[in-house]
């Protein structure tokens, strides 16, 4: 009978120790960085906006492509998470990061932005940098916006330039001739009628390559208003689970890409788009 007994006892045993042994599993795969990684995150931005994020009906993800949307990609699989890209008007983003219906959006840093979303990262998805053009052999001295006072400057129908700008072209100082794209805005340069042109470096910088003009056409060095970064945002009302955790990850990884250079590199496959200011 004893030795039955201490049979039955080490069965026993062993049963107890193959449970431990499955829940010890179970909880490894309940917690691995895998697993808690498979999730989505719903990331929103202007759904168009040359040349950082535009519609085209052959890209996946809901059709829109860019530098931005390599670099958001970039992220998500640093972080080990599945990116789904809402692409809408640029209020719809504002509305859906603030209600929480998407996890991110994309937009400059304010004040009234910060009170429902957690900016992310020291690097912006991109700059927004405002230069003035002019033909090669046509430089001028350009320090401030009284360097254009009395000239007349071409630029795109409905793009505010800057405060300075705008006031001044409100006040008469300046003279604007307004066009309707990059494409005639850099011919009317090309051809002589004005004598400058302004509007976004990278917008106007891809415009002139892809019209052949790198040979004729110049930016003057200084940018006409102070750059501005356009960042991610998590949505303080974003329903993650684990959001600060989140943000954390997405805060290293951007700092990473700063780093190794990623930023650069992803957006050297666009022809005279430039990342830096």
């Amino acid at each position: 009978m004893p030795g039955v007994i201490e049979q039955i006892d080490g069965e026993r045993i062993m049963i107890k120790l193959v449970s431990m042994l499955g829940i010890l599993l179970i909880l490894i795969v309940i917690c691995s960085p895998t697993t808690m990684a498979d999730q989505t995150l719903k990331v929103s931005m202007i759904d168009n906006l040359k040349p950082y994020m535009w519609l085209n009906e052959h890209a996946n993800d809901n059709g829109v492509i860019g530098p931005d949307i390599d670099l958001i990609k970039e992220i998500g699989s640093r972080v080990g998470a599945t990116i789904e890209l809402f692409p809408v008007p640029f209020k719809r983003v504002m509305m859906l990061t603030k209600s929480g219906e998407v996890d991110i959006g994309l937009g400059f840093k304010t004040r009234s932005r910060e009170e429902f979303a957690t900016f992310l990262g020291p690097h912006p998805m991109h700059w927004a940098v405002y230069k003035v053009f002019v033909k090669k052999g046509n430089e001028f001295t350009f320090n401030s916006i009284d360097d254009l006072y009395g000239k007349t400057i071409g630029k795109n129908l409905g793009y505010a330039i800057g405060k300075k700008f705008d006031a001044a072209v409100e006040e008469g100082k300046i003279k604007v001739h307004e066009v309707n794209s990059f494409n005639i805005l850099v011919r009317i340069l090309e051809m002589g009628r004005v004598p400058a042109i302004v509007g976004n470096s990278n917008s106007i910088s891809i415009e002139i390559i892809r019209m052949n003009y790198s040979d004729k056409i110049e930016s003057l060095p200084n940018p006409i208003s102070k750059p501005r970064g356009a960042f991610l945002m998590m949505s303080k009302a974003s329903k993650l689970k684990n959001r600060e955790d989140m943000v954390h990850k997405i805060n290293q990884a951007i700092e990473d890409m700063g780093r190794d250079g990623t930023f650069m590199r992803l957006g050297e496959k666009y022809p005279g788009y430039q990342w830096a200011p």
